[in-house]
């Protein structure tokens, strides 16, 4: 059984079923909507002394698409069954038609130069400069608008000595309470990141292990990266629709003065893994937190303003290997004692 989801919509799926005669059964996934579809898949299956193979055509059409382009992210799945033995490629509990836990199929964009995953960020900040209106120009210009630097009401403006020394070359640093300072960011549609998997990665130097990191919107849906109290990080999830909010905490820390990589892989349906300085600190389902989150990301607020320092700031397409999340960020080098 082969399940295609174009689109990840979780909510439009097809299996495409073959058995041992090469017969081809199609059906929509359990719970899902009708999928308007024209193309006819075909089928050839050949039995050899080990048992029997199967070739298996789909167009676009018959999943009820027109094309996979660069960026675009597919629900996939596939399922063997040999008498009571059944095999799943991502596994689903059993069940085949969970889109929630199926695996993810994109093409790869071999017009962008890939950082050591193989992956251009789709958002990047190196916070080398500021421009008018308070505006940080995104490096990557693919899925977000430049940046804008707020301020709570009555508190202190930003200006050129909020540009520090960074991990390379300048560095962002927020104010704190006693400046109501923080940034806020909003995504395109085409990046995905409303409904599909997507990693965030930064660097961090934290003068005070208080306030927020990370903030998605203050109500459902949303989430947030806030300090726990003794340099741990708290995660927390909500995307409505009456669900409790899921809450982890970190069992790594941030010291006080120092630099730490930061990175966060939403893998929709699956797991939220935080890594602290290449080492995982988080690994908490959200299976059950599913739907579409909001396209607005806020760093160091909008409340319980966040006092340290931000650097290198990225968003990619899709999650990545343990490998993968250590060389997502350079290292710091003489930077880190700073």
């Amino acid at each position: 059984t082969v399940v295609l989801d174009a689109g990840r919509s979780r909510t439009d799926a097809i299996l495409f079923t073959v058995a041992a005669a090469g017969r081809l059964t199609r059906e929509r996934a359990e719970g899902t909507n009708a999928v308007r579809r024209t193309g006819e898949p075909a089928v050839t299956a050949a039995a050899g002394p080990k048992g029997w193979t199967a070739e298996l055509r789909v167009p676009f059409t018959a999943v009820g698409a027109q094309g996979l382009r660069t960026g675009e992210v597919w629900g996939i799945n596939f399922q063997r069954v040999c008498g009571d033995e059944v095999s799943q490629w991502s596994p689903t509990s059993g069940r085949i038609g969970n889109l929630n836990e199926a695996g993810v199929l994109a093409p790869a964009d071999r017009t962008q130069q890939g950082t050591a995953t193989g992956a251009a960020p789709v958002v990047y900040y190196d916070f080398e400069a500021v421009e008018r209106d308070m505006l940080v120009p995104d490096r990557a210009g693919e899925a977000a608008s430049p940046a804008t630097l707020r301020v709570a009401p009555s508190n202190t403006p930003w200006n050129a000595s909020n540009l520090v020394a960074g991990v390379q070359g300048r560095g962002l640093r927020f104010g704190g309470p006693a400046t109501g300072q923080y940034m806020e960011i909003g995504l395109e549609r085409g990046m995905n990141v409303s409904e599909d998997d997507f990693t965030i990665a930064f660097w961090c130097k934290p003068e005070k292990a208080a306030g927020v990191l990370l903030h998605s919107t203050t109500s459902p849906p949303y989430w947030g990266l806030n300090f726990a109290g003794d340099g741990r990080l708290r995660f927390a999830m909500n995307s409505g629709g009456g669900r409790a909010t899921t809450v982890a905490e970190s069992r790594g820390k941030l010291t006080e003065g120092a630099w730490h990589r930061v990175v966060m892989m939403f893998d929709r349906g699956r797991f939220l893994r935080l890594y602290l300085d290449g080492e995982l600190s988080i690994c908490h389902p959200i299976a059950e937190q599913s739907g579409a989150l909001r396209r607005t990301l806020s760093i160091g607020g909008p409340h319980h303003f966040f006092q340290g320092c931000v650097d290198e700031f990225t968003v990619r397409r899709g999650t990545f290997s343990p490998g993968d999340a250590r060389a997502l960020l350079t290292p710091a080098g003489d930077r880190e004692s700073r």
